[in-house]
């Protein structure tokens, strides 16, 4: 329970300063507003990443949506499209993933404990696998897997009722800086409630998902 607590704890503060900084990169990207010299060294002094790694990648930039606008509100737009889209299929993706982890320790723990039953006569050992499947039950409450799930479903939902709401807006030329601003807002706060999208899957779904919306949405 300690190490979970302890990870969570790490997990929050490493989302808090990525999310502080995501921000600044959306809002960048898609108005062109910059980001201060003293803003990414307060945020890179409060994270543990490798300097040297940073300054042989510098010369990458923040330069990670589709757009061909210029900066403004059309390219805004386009933007919040884009990052709401991909959020909405990769926490899809991890909703599903929480889940079938957790049922298939559920699953795993009522066939053990039936076996067990059904098996055993020494009342010793059934009492130890009745701590066993009690202990991988609580596991899943410990890990937060159960949060972890309804926390990317509820995410998957809003990206998506977001991204319909970009769609309307950028029909509706033109689109007004404070318009975008609300929805960028909505989806910001909706992305920063929900759990931390990790690298991995990220990493998974990368080549499909920009083949696709090369061939469909640019």
């Amino acid at each position: 329970m300690a190490a979970a607590e302890l990870a969570m704890w790490k997990s929050d503060k490493v989302k808090g300063v990525a999310e502080s900084l995501h921000r600044k990169l959306d809002l960048e990207n898609s108005f062109g507003w910059p980001i201060t010299n003293a803003e990414i060294s307060d945020i890179l002094a409060r994270t543990s990443c490798n300097l040297d790694h940073l300054s042989q990648d510098q010369q990458i930039g923040s330069n990670f949506f589709a757009s061909k606008h210029e900066p403004g509100p059309g390219r805004a737009i386009a933007n919040l499209q884009e990052s709401a889209w991909w959020s909405k299929h990769l926490a899809e993706s991890m909703w599903i993933i929480c889940l079938l982890v957790m049922l298939a320790l559920v699953i795993c723990s009522v066939v053990l404990l039936i076996v067990s039953l059904n098996t055993v006569s020494n009342t010793i050992v059934l009492n130890q696998m009745g701590r066993i499947v009690t202990s991988v039950i609580l596991l899943i409450f410990s890990l937060g897997i159960f949060r972890f799930t309804l926390g990317f479903y509820s995410f998957a939902q809003s990206a998506e009722r977001i991204e319909d709401s970009a769609k309307a807006l950028a029909a509706r030329a033109p689109v007004e800086n404070v318009d975008v601003l609300k929805l960028w807002q909505d989806y910001q706060l909706a992305r920063a409630s929900a759990p931390i999208l990790p690298t991995w899957v990220w990493k998974i779904r990368e080549q499909k998902l920009n083949k696709l919306w090369a061939a469909y949405r640019v």
